[in-house]
């Protein structure tokens, strides 16, 4: 009676596992012999569900294993796409695996630190730039006149053109 009540369970709740220990469980007991000819078919159509089940599973596997391998392969793709700094491969690799369903958060996260170290060299750089601008400016105001810029002066072209201030 318990046996048949947990074959009952797991044919419920479709628990192939438990259908399959039950079943040989039975099948020790010699409860087919026991329940007699009329439900003899009984036990051949739980044989049968818990093979459909095994089919089910192997199916929804296979499906499930191509979808992991191309998250694998976006995976891959993608930090090769972020070692190299390629963000426009990056965000295309994304934009085509979402396309395709598959979870792009992680690729995602990688195309957004290559977006901000980007932003962040490009932001270095302007500034190395203006300090650079600023120190030549400095320099070139502290400097005063120099040999390149001696006689640029018109007023050093011609000295009587000065007026004295001694008059």
């Amino acid at each position: 009676n318990l046996v048949i009540t947990c074959l009952l369970e797991a044919f419920v709740s479709t628990d192939r596992l438990g259908l399959e220990m039950w079943l040989e469980q039975a099948n020790v007991m010699d409860l087919e012999a026991m329940t007699g000819s009329t439900h003899a078919h009984l036990w051949g159509k739980l044989g049968e569900y818990v093979v459909e089940l095994e089919q089910r599973e192997r199916r929804a596997l296979e499906g499930h294993s191509s979808i992991v391998e191309s998250g694998s392969n976006l995976w891959n793709m993608s930090i090769s796409a972020y070692e190299v700094g390629d963000a426009a491969l990056l965000e295309d690799l994304v934009m085509q695996a979402q396309a395709s369903g598959l979870d792009v958060s992680s690729s995602a996260m990688l195309l957004e630190d290559l977006r901000g170290r980007a932003a962040a060299r490009e932001e270095a750089d302007r500034r190395r730039r203006e300090d650079e601008q600023r120190r030549a400016d400095r320099a070139r105001a502290s400097s005063g006149p120099s040999w390149d810029t001696w006689g640029s002066d018109p007023a050093w072209e011609n000295p009587r053109s000065r007026q004295s201030t001694d008059d």
